[in-house]
């Protein structure tokens, strides 16, 4: 029996013997483009078989059991497939092919498995859950773009040419290498406004190139230059894109040619380039390496990214350990190193890293790393990803920006891995233009040691810490500069200062309050940020047990740069060894000294306590003096409140409560209250024995009363009595309430009076703030 459908034509069907005697069915048929494996794989699926290539024939022999002799040929003559066989039957279902084809289409598990159904209602339908289990081994096919199409698109773009400032103006193309480079009129305004102080301040280029885009994952390769700005109460580094190339990988040849094309352009609006950067932020591959010491030279300065470091050391320098366990210790050595700044302190940290990885067989690991990530100056070991020999703010971490703005046009493009390249780049470029016309990269500070945040000089709440290894792994409130101010004015032992008035005078705070103080850690803190030889690290390392007879123990020198911070000039420039200062260019410390020891002003451009606008120009909230409308106007004809429940009332607005409980201060304590004295606090229908112990009965008496106004909370004797002030922790409440604070009305343990909130400001320190206020 013949397995297949009869040729139209009888030339296409024929039968043969061979030598031996066997009958051999044979059938041409057009190719049609197709290869002759393909038709085979198309033809046996999954089905048990033995194949077998001669020059001029493909044989196939059935293993569908031991005693089965069907063999059959292929081979391909004048253009046509020429298939023969001998002893054939007919091929079982192939139920693991079918389930192949099912997992192969781009819906889910269950609704392919719908799909096959409605299309093979006869079938044997196989479970759900081996199209789920196949789907998981399947990759998505990927249509790959034509250059033909691609540079169609550019052709395009050229003629139209960029009329709008948004449009994408082609840089350079090469045909050949399938490189495009691209840029829009205004990304390039942005670096022409910010020219002159960029040339003052320094011009930080950033570049990634690990982005992929479209379904046949081009490389988008990004160059752009950074800046600083405060978008959420925190100060945080940005990334303003500059051009962009498409690459079908990653090289050195995309990467310069975009450099080279990016300068000449920019050289047609200022007459100077890109070669008056000062830096360059970059992931460390090798094709941006290469390209821009190509373009640069090789004394410019590179900054590696410390995410990629600490990514290639997981990925590439883990498989060089006998015990993974190490790659924990390394992580944690690499991040906290990193903003070390003395260069004798960072030697001496990863020597005696190294001697620890030695001691513990790691000989190939600890090569590893001097190769890839370290080398000696003047036999002292370093390292591009080092963020404090950088300006503060622009440490090693600043490439995440990139990252960041990866992710922003994810949002804006979500389907950009699955569109065709020339869909894709048409968002892009309408990207573009909603970044104009919402106004980003609007404020931006170029200036290291600029900006400031309200919760830095105590106009909002504190901030926490970062999560302390010496605290557990837990956080802390963080001190502001006024309340920094407020502890050094009443001598509280938060700060050592060493070398006064001599050059290299230093500063060393506690950094969260005055329980850590340790004269003996403050001193070794001041002598590593000032040495100058290896012998004095390691007895200052000695000083704080982080090294003794039983070696080196790197998370007692972690300990103390995070409990301590200390400050001094160098150059000219105040600088700290604070983490925070590195990574945000200030910090409360940098506050204080700079304003109270060096003169210095607070700024208000880029603050983020000047008030900013809504993007319509209309300010936010309701205006200064406008009343709120009367609830009885709106409430009028409504029945039962819903949504807060039972006789629940809407809470009123922030500024009405400050403002309700700054009249009611003055209406209790000001000066026209004292004027009607004691019976006007007390009132005609106050009675009862409810005075507090230890508290004079003219003062209990006026607490009670505003306890029965409801102005401060309900308490008892005992609650009272348990909640005193508490040695060693500092309490501020208005003038107002500090009676009530002394009696034990007023407490953090106790409900806050109407309309306001405690707030733990810095450790220990708790106020009494008006809510919203």
């Amino acid at each position: 029996m013949v397995p297949w459908e009869l040729a139209d034509e009888e030339e296409d069907r024929y039968e043969r013997k061979d030598k031996f005697g066997n009958l051999w069915f044979g059938k041409k048929e057009a190719l049609a483009g197709r290869k002759v494996l393909d038709i085979i794989e198309a033809e046996w699926g999954s089905r048990k078989r033995c194949l077998v290539k001669r020059p001029s024939r493909t044989y196939v022999y059935c293993r569908c059991s031991e005693k089965c002799r069907m063999v059959v040929q292929y081979g391909s003559e004048d253009g046509k497939l020429v298939r023969e066989g001998k002893d054939e039957h007919r091929h079982g279902e192939d139920v693991r092919g079918e389930i192949r084809s099912i997992a192969s289409q781009p819906q889910r598990a269950a609704a392919a498995l719908v799909e096959w159904s409605i299309a093979h209602p006869d079938g044997n339908l196989p479970a759900r859950q081996q199209i789920q289990t196949r789907k998981q081994y399947t990759r998505s096919a990927r249509v790959e773009d034509k250059i033909v199409e691609v540079l169609g698109y550019v052709q395009s773009v050229k003629e139209r040419g960029a009329t709008e400032p948004w449009h994408c103006r082609v840089l350079e193309v090469d045909e050949s290498a399938g490189i495009f480079c691209y840029t829009t009129d205004f990304y390039v305004s942005l670096l022409v406004e910010h020219w002159e102080t960029l040339m003052e301040h320094g011009l930080r280029l950033a570049c990634d190139g690990t982005h992929d885009i479209s379904n046949s994952r081009i490389k988008l390769i990004a160059v752009g230059w950074l800046a600083q700005h405060v978008p959420r109460q925190s100060i945080e580094t940005t990334f303003v894109l500059l051009g962009f190339a498409l690459a079908p990988s990653e090289n050195h040849v995309a990467v310069r040619l975009l450099l080279d094309s990016l300068d000449a352009h920019v050289r047609e609006h200022l007459g100077d380039g890109l070669r008056k950067a000062s830096v360059a932020h970059i992931d460390g591959g090798p094709a941006l390496v290469k390209a821009f010491v190509d373009f640069f030279g090789q004394d410019f300065q590179l900054v590696r990214s410390l995410e990629h470091v600490k990514r290639n050391i997981r990925e590439q320098g883990v498989k060089k350990l006998t015990q993974s366990s190490w790659w924990t210790s390394t992580k944690r050595w690499v991040s906290k190193s990193a903003f070390i700044r003395n260069n004798y302190v960072f030697d001496r940290y990863w020597h005696h890293c190294f001697q620890l990885l030695e001691n513990a067989g790691e000989a190939n690991f600890v090569a590893y790393l001097q190769t890839e990530h370290f080398q000696k100056d003047a036999g002292v070991w370093t390292a591009a990803w080092r963020a404090a020999i950088l300006d503060p703010g622009y440490g090693s971490y600043s490439l995440n920006a990139v990252d960041s703005f990866w992710k922003l046009l994810d949002q804006y493009v979500p389907e950009e891995k699955t569109l065709p390249l020339r869909q894709v780049m048409e968002r892009y470029e309408h990207t573009g233009r909603v970044f104009q016309n919402d106004g980003k990269w609007s404020a931006l500070s170029v200036e290291p040691s600029t900006l400031v945040t309200a919760a830095m000089v105590g106009e909002a709440s504190a901030e926490l810490s970062p999560r302390l290894d010496w605290k557990d792994d837990k956080q802390v409130g963080r001190m502001s500069s006024k309340t920094l101010e407020r502890m050094l004015g009443q001598e509280a032992t938060l700060m050592l200062e060493f070398n006064t008035g001599q050059e290299n005078a230093t500063k060393v705070f506690c950094k969260y309050g005055p329980s850590d103080y340790n004269a003996v850690e403050m001193e070794a803190l001041f002598e590593l940020e000032r040495s100058t030889s290896s012998a004095t690290v390691d007895a200052a390392l000695q000083k704080i047990g982080a090294l003794d007879a039983d070696g080196f123990h790197p998370r007692r020198v972690s300990a103390t740069y995070e409990k301590f911070t200390a400050l001094y000039e160098e150059e000219g420039q105040l600088l700290e060894s604070h983490r925070d200062f590195w990574q945000r260019g200030v910090t409360e410390h940098y506050i204080h000294v700079s304003t109270k020891n060096l003169g210095a002003k607070l700024p208000e451009v880029f603050s983020s306590l000047v008030p900013r606008t809504t993007p319509t120009g209309r300010p936010r909230g309701r205006p200064k003096g406008i009343k709120r409308p009367s609830r009885d106007s709106e409430s009028a004809g409504r029945g039962r409140s819903r949504g807060r429940g039972r006789g629940s009332k809407k809470r009123p607005a922030a500024d009405g409560i400050a403002t309700g409980v700054e009249q009611q201060l003055e209406d209790l304590f000001g000066e026209k209250a004292a004027s009607h004295g004691l019976e006007h606090l007390l009132g005609s229908d106050f009675a009862g024995d409810t005075t507090a112990p230890g508290t004079p009965p003219e003062v209990a008496a006026r607490l009670e009363s505003l306890v029965a106004e409801g102005r401060l909370p309900r308490t008892t004797a005992e609650q009272r009595r348990r909640n005193n002030r508490t040695s060693g922790t500092t309490y501020g409440v208005p003038p107002g309430l500090k009676e009530a604070l002394e009696a034990g009305y007023i407490h953090p343990n106790l409900p806050a009076p109407q309309g306001m909130v405690w707030n733990l400001v810095a450790r220990k320190t708790f106020v009494l703030q008006a809510r919203g206020g």
